[in-house]
């Protein structure tokens, strides 16, 4: 199966002004316990966590997807949380946050991934680089036959060193429309697949780019 990386889109026309998500309003401190700055990425939240609220920029537009993301999190609209719902298993979670359009206030999500998926990882076609993070300078090519030997090798590798898949190969095995993984160039990814796309592309959803394999 065919996938796609998503990742949200720059194209001014259609969003307007790149970023799109503006001023903060948090009352708690960002490092109360119960803060979502607080809790490490990939980690499924409790239902009393607090989510700050956003404003969007002037002259950003809505769109079913908003930039930036928070930190791992995508911003989901509420018509793109019911499609991709159906795919999400339990990955994901789907945590309401207030996004603010002048003082109109819009239903949106965060698209938070708690399950990462390297199974879906074809080891012996993927290449797997060590790289220095300060000088963004390759190393090392390194092999592993699977994702138990690739979590080793990200615990072994000490900063300014970092693991990087510059470009994952997915199992043809794999049936999922919908995963994450990260250790991909700049970091998390979440794919899908091109059912998957095709159903975006139909339901005519914004904030979205597509980037091939």
């Amino acid at each position: 199966m065919k996938y796609y990386r998503i990742v949200e889109s720059t194209n001014i026309e259609e969003v307007g002004k790149f970023p799109q998500r503006g001023k903060m309003y948090s009352e708690l401190p960002i490092n109360n316990k119960k803060h979502l700055f607080t809790h490490p990425v990939f980690t499924r939240l409790s239902a009393d966590i607090y989510i700050p609220r956003f404003k969007l920029r002037n002259e950003a537009k809505m769109t079913d997807m908003l930039s930036p993301a928070i930190e791992n999190d995508f911003i989901i609209s509420n018509t793109l949380k019911s499609i991709l719902q159906e795919e999400a298993g339990q990955d994901y979670q789907f945590i309401p946050i207030e996004i603010y359009d002048g003082s109109k206030k819009m239903e949106y999500y965060l698209l938070r991934p708690v399950e990462l998926q390297p199974d879906y990882i074809d080891f012996e076609k993927t290449e797997i680089l060590i790289i220095d993070k300060k000088t963004g300078e390759e190393k090392k090519n390194i092999k592993v036959k699977d994702k138990d030997q690739l979590t080793v090798l990200i615990k072994e590798t000490k900063f300014p060193n970092i693991i990087q898949i510059p470009r994952p190969v997915i199992l043809d095995s794999c049936t999922s429309n919908l995963f994450s993984l990260r250790n991909i160039y700049n970091g998390y990814a979440c794919f899908i697949s091109a059912q998957l796309k095709s159903k975006l592309e139909n339901e005519k959803i914004s904030g979205v780019q597509f980037m091939e394999l």
